[in-house]
């Protein structure tokens, strides 16, 4: 007796649910996007839209320099302005301008003050009155008496002062002798009470300018160059005392007094001045920068930082704590960048890491690590987040903690990004590049998922880094607001650049992976579509033009919905959802059947 026999169901079915986000490879995996624009993982595993962008200023010149975010404060640079975005407030700079003003600006936050590089100026939030230039130069009219004269720290005469080579002879207590002869050369006080003459630690030297006020230029602790007949002094003298007509200086001299008068063939000038700076930032209340170039017909390859909660000052060697500090490094080739991270400052060329260590000059030492450095061009690509430094490499987008470099950007491809800014938001990373074509792209990284997304690009110069989810960055005339909609300038401003973010997902090629004449006989894509929210779906047959399946079009039902369709058999296909609006992406079912040879 034979019983009725049951054919065997060959049909299987796979399901996507969970999204992965950009893959720009051959070879996407199930739930992968070979291309997109303005996805997000803020909602994995399931898949979801950016946030829209808000528009926070309306302007129609190419005028914004530089944007800096303090705690919920946001500052924008523009034209002559800085802006308080929060606060609504407005200071006039046109007093500190200078022939940079043109030039885009990086700007620090050191204390309350706000520093502009390469303007090199500054304004303490906290007191906006108090602003002014880094350097500072004073040119002796023509026609002035300058007079040179030794004298005590505070710019006192030395009592019953002599110059001579030998000791003179009977001297009272509390004599000073200018010595001249050479190999015992300084100033000497005499000693009643222990009947001899005894060397003073340190020499000054008095200058004097009546009729002008110095202080207007110049504070205590200054380090100033001049070019005083006294070769000695010229170079980086600090200022130990200042009144309106005198500075007093260390120095010795081997004159009662020198007296010099201003011409129209030579004139005394005192200058504040900073090295040339690449790039620049702040840590352990100083500021830190580099260089390299030619200057003088040498070569200046150095790191240099300021002196101690001074940024002012870069040229102080005192042998204190306080000091400044400059050195040389070895590897030839420009700088690229440079970051504050973990309480050391970083500096990068495009082969090679330095790291500074230390908390005082004398304990200074630099440790260079050979790496795929910053990509020469993207040295705002630099960024902290999730306790890693992230930049734009030569070839890749390195995510570096300070011992091992780590490559994240497999899934951009093979294409070549140039031009790297970038920004953090959270856990975030947000990079603007271009290709070599010039084309911008926005690439978004979450550290949380390691996953990647690309957003519609605009011509950003800067960003922001914010840890409360608002990111903000510039265009060259504009200031937006990315990423979550919970800051107070976003919330408060009406003027939201977009009614709705429009979007659109595009997979690899799907189908070919099936063996033995398999093939996908249904597909079903599940999804959350709110009101005034639309997906369209479409899919291409072996690498043909894009067919329209069907649209999934908002409601106020606030359940998921389906939509099925059976696609024609083929070698392999790809699906484009696009749509816009804050849907949400659940799932994505396949069926699949055998078929026969033919």
């Amino acid at each position: 007796m034979f019983y009725p026999q049951i054919e065997e169901n060959n049909n299987s079915r796979s399901l996507i649910n969970a999204w992965y986000g950009y893959n720009h490879t051959y070879r996407t995996n199930p739930g992968e996007f070979f291309d997109m624009e303005n996805m997000s993982t803020e909602l994995f595993p399931v898949g979801s839209v950016r946030k829209v962008r808000c528009k926070l200023t309306d302007l129609d010149d190419e005028s914004m320099r530089g944007i800096i975010q303090v705690d919920n404060d946001v500052y924008v640079l523009y034209d002559r302005y800085l802006w308080n975005l929060s606060t609504d407030v407005q200071t006039d700079l046109e007093d500190i301008m200078g022939d940079d003003w043109d030039s885009e600006q990086t700007l620090l936050m050191m204390g309350s003050y706000l520093v502009m590089f390469p303007l090199n100026a500054y304004i303490n939030l906290n007191d906006l009155e108090d602003r002014g230039r880094m350097e500072s130069k004073f040119t002796c009219p023509t026609g002035k008496e300058i007079t040179f004269t030794p004298c005590n720290y505070d710019g006192s005469s030395l009592d019953n002062l002599t110059i001579s080579d030998i000791s003179p002879q009977g001297a009272k207590h509390g004599d000073h002798w200018l010595c001249t002869n050479e190999g015992e050369e300084g100033t000497y006080y005499y000693d009643g009470y222990d009947s001899m003459w005894k060397p003073l630690a340190t020499s000054y030297i008095k200058i004097g300018i009546p009729g002008v006020n110095l202080s207007d230029y110049f504070e205590e602790g200054d380090a100033v160059f001049l070019n005083s007949r006294i070769s000695e002094i010229n170079n980086g003298s600090v200022i130990q005392k200042i009144e309106n007509d005198y500075i007093v200086v260390i120095g010795f001299m081997k004159k009662l007094t020198y007296t010099d008068y201003t011409s129209t063939s030579w004139t005394l000038e005192i200058e504040r001045k900073l090295p040339t700076l690449d790039y620049v930032c702040t840590c352990n209340n100083r500021v830190w920068g580099c260089h390299y170039g030619i200057e003088n017909g040498e070569v200046v390859n150095e790191i240099y930082c300021s002196k101690l909660g001074d940024f002012k000052n870069w040229y102080v060697y005192q042998g204190l704590s306080t000091d400044s500090f400059a050195i040389t490094v070895g590897d030839m080739g420009a700088f690229t960048g440079c970051i504050a991270f973990e309480g050391n400052p970083y500096f990068f060329k495009e082969r090679v890491c330095y790291r500074m260590y230390g908390k005082i000059p004398s304990e200074f030492q630099i440790v260079d690590k050979h790496l795929e450095g910053v990509q020469r061009g993207s040295s705002k690509s630099l960024c902290i987040v999730d306790n890693a430094i992230f930049y734009k490499g030569i070839n890749n987008v390195i995510a570096f903690d300070g011992a091992n470099p780590t490559v994240v950007s497999a899934a951009l491809g093979n294409e070549m990004y140039f031009d790297g800014i970038a920004g953090a938001n959270n856990n975030k990373y947000y990079l603007y590049c271009k290709t070599d074509r010039n084309k911008g792209n926005i690439f978004v990284y979450d550290t949380l998922t390691g996953l990647w997304t690309k957003e519609s690009k605009e011509d950003f110069i800067q960003f922001t880094q914010s840890v409360e989810g608002q990111l903000y960055a510039i265009t060259k005339d504009n200031v937006y607001g990315l990423g979550s909609k919970n800051n107070a300038i976003y919330l408060r401003d009406e003027r939201v650049d977009e009614e709705w973010t429009s979007w659109y997902a595009e997979t690899g090629e799907m189908g070919y992976e099936y063996p033995d004449y398999k093939y996908v006989s249904r597909i079903t894509l599940r999804a959350c579509v709110p009101s005034r929210s639309e997906i369209e779906v479409l899919i291409s047959y072996d690498d043909r033009p894009y067919d329209a399946v069907g649209v999934m079009r908002g409601h106020d039902d606030i359940g998921s919905q389906s939509l099925a369709f059976n696609p024609f058999r083929c070698d392999h296909f790809k699906i484009m959802l696009k749509g816009h609006g804050e849907v949400r992406l659940y799932s994505l079912a396949m069926t699949t059947e055998y078929g026969s040879e033919e």
